[in-house]
């Protein structure tokens, strides 16, 4: 395309005019000014003045098609796709996948490494470094343990730790990655086992301390149930009541040793402490029931509450006594029969 000015005495004007061969040529304005300056006007190519084509200032020009512009991209796409991470930032939406950056834990120039708006490691990069994806498989492994029973600054502190060893992989640090990786796993192993802890402490409060305060009560207020009830038989309940705070004590004294898994959830934490109470109480019966009965083997005295009352409490801390006493009876009942029918068929 060439621009050709033209000159007409008195007026200025423009006009596009096509050539030979679809050849498009603009007539550009040429002032008065221009012609007093002692500009010619140009001569025309030879095809053009065949044509005798005149112009005046109100020759409508022809329209020429311009390209239209392309849709322009959003910034931060456009940056992402040169590149250039380093300048996405807390609170935007990250485009390629379409997540709320909450936490930016490391940028570099070929990867980012963030928390999106539900606390999950998101990271976006160019490529892997060697190694990288198999830390980034251990990423995803301990990011399914189930976090919710934490408090919100216990869960954000873990993803975080998380995002750093996802942030070293992929900056190719990778010893540096797993050794974060290490204690993160030790750190919400640790946290998960005190919240099971409480959950089995607090099921078993729940049921053994009420059952104690109403021992306590039905102790101090005994006289007008033994007159109801007999001596025997309200020592006996008292001593069942006792034995849920020997489970308690129980649950106490175990849950460092005894293993815990936060991942069966609170329920399963809280029915277990629940059975473990009730089978110290009847615990705490079978053996008020041999004490009354005086198959301790003379171990204990029977007719002071002390010997009724603290086997009742040993019983639902001991995992073994009511079981070896069980064992104990079993094996001499099977003795006894044995000798019996011995006995009758001599006879």
């Amino acid at each position: 395309m060439s621009s050709l000015p033209h000159e007409e005495s008195g007026i200025t004007g423009s006009a596009t005019v096509v050539g030979p061969d679809d050849a498009v040529v603009d007539v550009v304005r040429l002032s008065e000014n221009s012609s007093r300056e002692g500009l010619s006007a140009p001569t025309l190519p030879a095809s053009l003045q065949a044509d005798h084509l005149m112009m005046s200032a109100n020759v409508t020009p022809f329209p020429i098609a311009t390209p239209s512009p392309e849709r322009s991209k959003p910034e931060s796409e456009v940056r992402l796709a040169l590149g250039r991470y380093h300048t996405i930032k807390e609170g935007q939406l990250e485009p390629s996948l379409g997540k709320i950056i909450d936490t930016l834990i490391a940028r570099g120039d070929t990867y980012a490494v963030y928390l999106d708006d539900e606390l999950y490691v998101e990271w976006i990069c160019e490529e892997f470094p060697p190694g990288a994806p198999e830390i980034m498989n251990r990423i995803s492994w301990l990011e399914a343990k189930p976090i919710d029973m934490l408090q919100q600054t216990q869960q954000r502190t873990f993803r975080r730790m998380l995002g750093e060893g996802a942030a070293r992989a992929l900056s190719g640090s990778l010893d540096e990655a797993n050794d974060i990786l290490d204690k993160a796993e030790a750190w919400i192993t640790a946290r998960s086992q005190e919240v099971a802890r409480q959950w089995l402490l607090r099921g078993s409060a729940i049921l053994a301390l009420p059952l104690t305060v109403a021992a306590a009560i039905l102790w101090f207020n005994r006289a007008p149930f033994i007159a109801r009830w007999g001596p025997g038989e309200v020592d006996l309940l008292m001593a069942t009541l006792l034995g849920s705070l020997g489970a308690h004590l129980s649950i106490i004294w175990n849950t460092r040793k005894a293993p815990c898994v936060p991942e069966a959830g609170r329920t399963v934490h809280y029915l277990e402490s629940f059975a473990r109470v009730v089978a110290g109480m009847s615990g705490a019966l079978i053996i008020s029931l041999a004490v009354r009965a005086d198959w301790m083997g003379g171990v204990l005295r029977t007719g002071a509450h002390a010997s009724m009352f603290l086997p009742a409490i040993v019983a639902g801390i001991s995992e073994r006594l009511v079981p070896s006493f069980v064992e104990n009876v079993e094996s001499s009942l099977s003795r006894a029969g044995t000798s019996s029918v011995d006995r009758t068929a001599a006879t």
